[in-house]
């Protein structure tokens, strides 16, 4: 017990006051190199169809190491919007910006639906649940963070692991995912089974694509 409170303090001083986070030896945790740029065009019975950019002023304020924006459709021509960011360390100042914070600013009205459970060959991953609106238009939004040793669904969830994390020198590499099905014709509950799908078919290839 005492050894789990002092991690506790730790952890809480290193997120207070937003410390380099370090590995035993005092260097810094090792960063792996991602290639979630080579994520296959074809994600189950999704193939991509192009890709997008960040503005250079959003690119800077998030500071990603990597990322990709790329739209897929599937075999009816049902479309979903997939976006990766990848760090390669955190610490207080630097690490992803939670989607909720982001789509308002963008001018999205969300509201959080709850949790979804994404089956995976490892178990399953539970991800986020929000709906999004702007005008006529709306979508499900699933969004988590992983990286090789886990998947996570809360922000605060992946920056507890990452002190035990640095301190073992695994890194402190994470990523967000985030996963966009508008609401089309067929409705909102299509539009989430197209979400949790995809994010299905998604979750092996990222593993792959992701720093071990």
């Amino acid at each position: 017990m005492k050894g789990a409170a002092v991690m506790l303090l730790l952890a809480a001083a290193v997120i207070g006051h937003g410390w380099l986070i370090r590995g035993p030896d005092g260097r810094p945790a090792p960063a792996g190199v991602s290639t979630i740029d080579r994520l296959p065009s074809a994600i189950g019975p999704w193939n991509a169809q192009g890709e997008a950019f960040l503005e250079p002023e959003v690119l800077l304020a998030l500071g990603p190491d990597q990322y990709i924006i790329r739209n897929y459709r599937g075999s009816r021509g049902e479309p979903v919007s997939l976006f990766v960011a990848y760090f390669g360390s955190q610490d207080r100042d630097r690490g992803p910006h939670s989607p909720r914070d982001c789509l308002p600013a963008s001018g999205w009205k969300s509201v959080h639906q709850g949790d979804v459970e994404i089956p995976s060959g490892g178990g399953q991953v539970t991800a986020n649940l929000y709906e999004i609106s702007k005008g006529d238009e709306r979508g499900k939004v699933l969004y988590w963070y992983q990286n090789s040793r886990r998947a996570v669904q809360r922000e605060s969830a992946a920056r507890f692991y990452l002190l035990a994390d640095a301190f073992q020198n695994r890194g402190t590499d994470i990523s967000l995912i985030r996963i966009i099905a508008p609401v089309l014709e067929d409705g909102d509950r299509a539009a989430l089974d197209r979400a949790r799908a995809f994010a299905a078919h998604l979750l092996e290839p990222l593993r792959e694509h992701l720093p071990r």
